[in-house]
């Protein structure tokens, strides 16, 4: 039997996965003109969102991994959990973002979330 449901991008899960887990915690959150980020908003703290799939971190640049202008100061980088490649996204992200920035590395999964910071 053949499979007729849509798929969904890597991408877009984690997005959808990232905003659902946010609104959980009781931010209000925001897609960013990119269609690809989030901005969550909370007792005004800010913190951009942004997916990033495995083949993102693999052989990315700065502009493909990190989407952002860096004029904020918290960011969540969010990854699939079941990769197993973490670390990997840790350090791609840690050799990218300006000092002094808080960020941690999202992992999620279908049902559940962990941090990394």
């Amino acid at each position: 039997m053949v499979d007729t449901r849509p798929t969904v991008s890597k991408k877009r899960f984690l997005t959808d996965r990232a905003r659902r887990i946010f609104e959980g915690l009781g931010y209000s959150v925001d897609t960013d003109s990119d269609d690809e980020t989030l901005s969550a908003e909370r007792d005004d703290k800010v913190v951009r969102i942004a997916p990033l799939p495995k083949t993102e971190i693999e052989d990315s640049d700065e502009e493909t991994a990190c989407p952002f202008q860096w004029q904020d100061d918290k960011y969540c980088f969010v990854a699939d959990s079941k990769s197993g490649d973490l670390e990997r996204v840790k350090k791609a992200v840690s050799d990218l973002v300006p000092s002094g920035s808080d960020w941690v590395v999202m992992g999620v999964t279908e049902s559940g979330y962990e941090v990394h910071g």
